[in-house]
Formats: structure tokens, C-alpha cells, sequence
């Protein structure tokens, strides 16, 4: 493959990842949010489960991989817990784009975990997209969105679930790894599934049956889990980190088109500003080049 197909590529995965919001945001309510992502886990989970032990045969059973599986499976329902539950009360173009601030977060738990040191332009970066975080959300901290706050505090976890991979994963098998965290991440969403939701409205037909869950809960599982995290991890090998993370930036872009042709929602007056900031800020920040891998992963 060549870097431009890469890149392409890229692009496209960027595509399906801010589809998913959209989706996200009509699937949930037909289905409870724990139990959407229940489903859509445990289903990645079965599937990658089977590609390693049958198809890639990697080491599964390894105290190491299931130790940090089980911090990564951690973060990664509650930054997807806290992604769908903010489209209960924002629009998932705005819930895109809080999300997207993770790509400039990451430097921060970089520095903490890692003792990566922040720059100058990582630190304006940082400022360029709080504001626009700020210009997104009415311009009125006091009455910020519910559903706003949450997505951009689930930016945190998945932030630091890529500066977990970079400490401690870089020497496991990479389907081992991600297959295990899956599980666990099924796990906690199941959890709260069975604690808080009302889990057996899954199960009746006129509900699962509906065109908006179904399709939801194939794209999400299959495309935006298993495809997105393994194409990326192969598309890497063709194009260098700073660029792949420059291109997933596109995503809250994709996510907010979306939102317009899908549920006509559009960005107005000081929010378009916000959202052009916030872009800015983060192409900004990927041109550092000590940033490396830390940036080339996206939220959903």
C-alpha cells in the first residue's frame, strides 16, 4: 500500500468514526446507553477473540496482558460511557467535537505519566481549544450543556488510555491486547447495565428489530471497534504519526456535516467560531514533533 492510500484510508476511517455519532444518538433512544455499548463490545469482543486465537494466534493467556486489559477495558467504557451519555442531551456534532479535544489532552498526561515536557505550542494549543470548548458551549460557562460537559470529560479517559498503551504496551501482542480490553470493557458496561438500565427492553422484538439499532450496533461493533482499531494500527506503517492524528482530526468535521444532513442540527454565530477554533487548536498541537505516537488515535 502507499501513503497516499493510507492516508485515504485515514480519511475514511475518520468518516465512519464521526458517523457513529449520529448513530449513537438514535440507537439510544430505543436502547439504553449501557446496554448499546454492552452489545457493541461483546460482539468486537467474540470477534477478535476468535481472529487471535484461529487466525493471528497470538499469546492470549499472559498475566501481563489481561493486568493492563483490564485498566485499558476500564477507560474505555467509561470515555464511551460518557460519549453516549452526552448524546442524551447535546447533539452529536457537539459531542464530536468536545471529544476531539482529546488529541490535546493527551500531551498533558504525557508530561504526568510519561515526563514528556509540554512546549510552548502544546500550551497554546491547549488555550486555543478551551476557548473554543468555551465559544461551543453557549459562551456561558454557568450554563454550560449538560451533555457538552460530559463529552468533553470523556475526552480524559480515552486520553489517558492512549498514554497507558505508550508506557506499558508497546511490547504485547497488539490483537491480544485489544481483544482483552474489549472483554473487560463489556464487562463494566454490562455492570452498569444490569445496575442502572432497564436491560430486558433490549431484548423485545419491536426493539432490537428497529432499522436504527440494528444498523447502529453492526457499524459501531464492527466498523467503528474491530475495523477502526486494527485498520489503524496498519495503516500507521505507511505514514508517520503526526500526520495520521492530523487527518482523524477530520472526524468532529465528518460528525457535524452528518449532523446536518441527518438530523438538520446546524452550528450557529459563536459555536461556528468555537468549532473553528477548536480545529485550529488541534492541528496546531499535532505539528509538534515530539508528540509522536501519543496523538494517533481517536475517540470513538
Amino acid at each position: 500500500m502507499t501513503k497516499r492510500k493510507a492516508e485515504l484510508c485515514l480519511l475514511l476511517l475518520a468518516l465512519i468514526w464521526g458517523s457513529t455519532f449520529v448513530l449513537m444518538e438514535d440507537a439510544i433512544k430505543s436502547v439504553p446507553p449501557f446496554a448499546f455499548l454492552t452489545i457493541r463490545f461483546a460482539i468486537a469482543s467474540v470477534c477478535l477473540i476468535f481472529i487471535v486465537i484461529f487466525i493471528r494466534r497470538t499469546p492470549i493467556m499472559c498475566k501481563s496482558i489481561w493486568l493492563l486489559g483490564f485498566v485499558l477495558g476500564g477507560l474505555l467504557a467509561l470515555g464511551f460511557a460518557l460519549q453516549i451519555l452526552s448524546l442524551l442531551s447535546t447533539t452529536s456534532g457537539n459531542s464530536a467535537f468536545f471529544n476531539s479535544a482529546v488529541v490535546v489532552i493527551v500531551p498533558v498526561f504525557s508530561f504526568l505519566l510519561l515526563s514528556t515536557p509540554l512546549t510552548t505550542r502544546l500550551i497554546f494549543s491547549l488555550a486555543i481549544v478551551m476557548f473554543g470548548l468555551y465559544l461551543l458551549s453557549g459562551s456561558q460557562l454557568g450554563s454550560m450543556n449538560h451533555g457538552d460537559f460530559l463529552a468533553f470529560l470523556g475526552a480524559f479517559p480515552f486520553a489517558v488510555h492512549i498514554v497507558c498503551i505508550k508506557k506499558w504496551g508497546t511490547t504485547l501482542p497488539v490483537f491480544s491486547l485489544v481483544a482483552i480490553q474489549m472483554i473487560f470493557a463489556t464487562f463494566f458496561c454490562g455492570l452498569a447495565t444490569l445496575l442502572w438500565e432497564p436491560w430486558q427492553k433490549v431484548l423485545a422484538p419491536n426493539v432490537i428489530s428497529q432499522p436504527s439499532v440494528w444498523i447502529a450496533i453492526t457499524i459501531c461493533s464492527l466498523l467503528a471497534t474491530i475495523g477502526a482499531y486494527l485498520m489503524l494500527a496498519y495503516l500507521q506503517r505507511y505514514t508517520t504519526p503526526n500526520r495520521a492524528a492530523l487527518i482523524l482530526t477530520t472526524e468532529p468535521v465528518f460528525a457535524a456535516g452528518i449532523d446536518y444532513m441527518w438530523n438538520q442540527v446546524t452550528i450557529t454565530d459563536w459555536r461556528l467560531l468555537g468549532c473553528f477554533l477548536i480545529i485550529v487548536g488541534i492541528i496546531w498541537g499535532q505539528q509538534e514533533k515530539k508528540m509522536g505516537n501519543l496523538n494517533s488515535a481517536s475517540s470513538a
